[in-house]
């Protein structure tokens, strides 16, 4: 009976000596989904012996960050985040990192815990141009150009101006102050016509949509006659 007493004594001591030493946290990233524009996951994180003094998960795009999570959040260090949330967020390569400071071996830590890679999926969308507060008088033609391209396919934006046998009267470009992208172009104008003529305005993309390229593809097309004499 005391040889038994003694080996249950022995265990219970190397137990305890055992749950005395110092741990570092760990963390897992479970359950990871992407839904339309969010990508959600579950974090469990364990600290036994109680080291972290700061934590965060961030979210990071093309090697930069761009939101982060902390306690503030409800962000918790020990057990299961259910449910965490990033959204409104573009398409694109996303990666997620679970980031502790942490007090080891009298030593200050700060090291990522857990990462994961998130892919949001969005469909291309083609570019497209509005003429916009458009007047013309006997001698010509004045607008507003607007350039839409939400999925930033476009490499080049012309202008020209034609005449009824469809011939090239005149042509805009980069270099002539037009836009190549995205944005509005004031004040694009074309002068000096003659009066009482029928012209044709023609906007031409030069872009790369699901992964073919159009080349001066006419996207935008706008008869006008000048005003008589």
């Amino acid at each position: 009976m005391r040889k038994l007493l003694f080996v249950f004594t022995l265990g219970v001591f190397a137990l305890l000596a055992g749950c005395g030493e110092t741990q570092e946290p760990d963390a897992d990233i479970e359950d990871l989904r992407v839904q339309d524009d969010e990508i959600v996951f579950d974090l469990n994180t364990e600290d036994p012996s109680d080291t972290i003094t700061a934590y965060r998960v961030a979210l990071f795009k093309d090697g930069e960050e761009i939101v982060a999570l902390d306690e503030d959040d409800n962000l918790v260090t020990h057990g299961t985040n259910t449910d965490v949330r990033f959204f409104n967020l573009d398409g694109g390569d996303y990666v997620i990192e679970a980031i502790a400071t942490y007090e080891f071996e009298g030593e200050t830590h700060e090291d990522v815990l857990a990462s994961d890679t998130a892919t949001i999926e969005v469909d291309e969308v083609e570019p497209e141009a509005a003429m916009l507060d458009t007047d013309v008088d006997q001698e010509g033609i004045v607008f507003d150009l607007e350039v839409t391209d939400p999925s930033d396919t476009l490499d080049a934006v012309t202008v020209e101006l034609r005449d009824e046998d469809n011939a090239l009267l005149a042509e805009l470009t980069g270099d002539d102050g037009i836009i190549q992208g995205e944005g509005l172009t004031e004040g694009v104008q074309f002068y000096n016509l003659d009066p009482d003529t029928t012209y044709e305005v023609v906007v031409l993309f030069t872009y790369t949509f699901e992964g073919e390229t159009y080349e001066n593809e006419a996207v935008l097309t706008h008869t006008f006659t000048t005003e008589e004499g």
